[in-house]
């Protein structure tokens, strides 16, 4: 079961904007208890007030000890402690803390809606609080920022954190490791940042993650990720064990094309360089791979500056030999070999192609293959039959 929680704030300026920060800071909470089980209910208090980097931060307002870990004591977050048992070890207290500098939160995009552009100039508050209150749940602890050594105390996240004479560090919680292919980087490059972030670089595989302790870039929102997750599975909280995977979905104002991806990072890429590509949310969701699903391949037609998906191994090999304008871009998702495999949830996605335009389109209702099948979309479209089977939006939906 999702856990419950309550969001409160302490803003002594009274600021206009105080509606839509707690509004964000609910849709923050929410993203996460749509991902996490846990028993009683976290009280969440925002402070608006001077912090010392002059930005945000968020914790745990208490800890449990667990006993000894050879020379020091081993500490669990308050909030972990609640979840997993339902005991409130600090009563009517708040339980988690996020601190917002009034400088900073002039420069946020405070807005609960999940699909709304951010505007370049303004940082994405939800990912923000969301990341906040990531630390909150567990991501915090100990070490010294500049040294990472430890003292008398260390949390279940130091615990799982190595250090390497080269300076590096690593989380290595089991299901941390398995997702990621291997030990987690954790940030060691930063004065602010260093042993409760993960990446070093945005071109490493977790520098674009909620939790990289590198950049919040403008105008991009930052989603709760498998490997955030993990990491929280690691520290001893229990997720709802989705194996569905958010579709973005875009729309290119040039081209008049669609384009599909289960990437964070790409998404983010496209949000940043791609100004004519119009974000429109979770499209559908995409299995994990499984003995019950097949590749989707993708392709880019530069001669149309379009994407192209197929689940067809034949059809990839007739494109690969006979269409050189098509470049082959490999595995972008999974489909489910057949409807019966997906089940109530089952979404089998009609493809149309334009013999104007050289476009293809994938219809996910009944109402629009009709509509398109009926001229509503204009001329030129054939409709080649059903295509991809995919699940329907759900909120369970993991991001990449």
């Amino acid at each position: 079961m999702s856990f419950a929680y309550t969001v409160s704030l302490n803003d002594p300026a009274n600021s206009l904007q105080d509606g839509d920060l707690l509004a964000d800071v609910r849709a923050a909470a929410s993203e996460w208890a749509g991902y996490l089980n846990g028993l009683g209910s976290l009280d969440i208090q925002v402070n608006v007030s001077t912090t010392s980097v002059g930005r945000a931060n968020g914790g745990t307002a208490t800890v449990v000890p667990l006993g000894a870990d050879g020379s020091r004591q081993l500490i669990e977050n308050g909030t972990i402690h609640e979840l997993k048992t339902g005991i409130d070890p600090n009563g009517t207290a708040p339980d988690l803390i996020i601190n917002v500098d009034p400088n900073y939160l002039k420069t946020l995009w405070l807005n609960p809606s999940s699909i709304a552009a951010i505007p370049n100039d303004k940082i994405d508050g939800i990912s923000v609080f969301t990341h906040e209150i990531a630390h909150g749940l567990g991501i915090q602890g100990y070490r010294d920022l500049s040294t990472g050594s430890l003292g008398a105390y260390e949390s279940t996240w130091d615990k799982l954190v190595t250090t390497s004479p080269d300076g590096s560090a690593s989380f290595t919680g089991a299901n941390s490791v398995a997702v990621y292919g291997g030990p987690v980087s954790v940030t060691t490059t930063s004065s602010t940042q260093n042993y409760f972030h993960l990446g070093n670089s945005v071109n490493e595989a977790d520098g674009q993650d909620l939790m990289n302790g590198i950049v919040f870039k403008y105008g991009v929102r930052y989603d709760i990720s498998k490997l955030d997750l993990a990491i929280m599975k690691d520290l001893g909280l229990t997720t709802n064990g989705s194996d569905l995977n958010s579709v973005y979905r875009f729309f290119d104002t040039a081209t008049q094309d669609h384009f599909y991806t289960t990437s964070a990072v790409e998404k983010n890429q496209i949000l940043a360089t791609q100004p004519s590509y119009h974000y429109e949310g979770a499209a559908w969701a995409a299995p994990d791979k499984s003995a019950a699903t097949i590749d989707v391949f993708r392709f880019f037609d530069s001669a149309h500056n379009s994407h192209f998906f197929t689940t067809s191994v034949t059809e990839r090999d007739h494109i690969l030999q006979t269409l050189p304008s098509y470049k082959y871009e490999g595995v972008a998702f999974q489909a489910y070999a057949d409807a019966s495999a997906a089940g109530p949830g089952a979404l089998t996605l009609e493809r149309f192609f334009n013999t104007n335009t050289g476009l293809h389109h994938y219809s996910a209702s009944a109402s629009e293959t009709y509509g398109i099948n009926h001229g509503t979309a204009g001329a030129g479209w054939i409709d080649e039959g059903p295509s991809l089977v995919v699940h329907a939006p759900t909120d369970g939906m993991l991001f990449a």
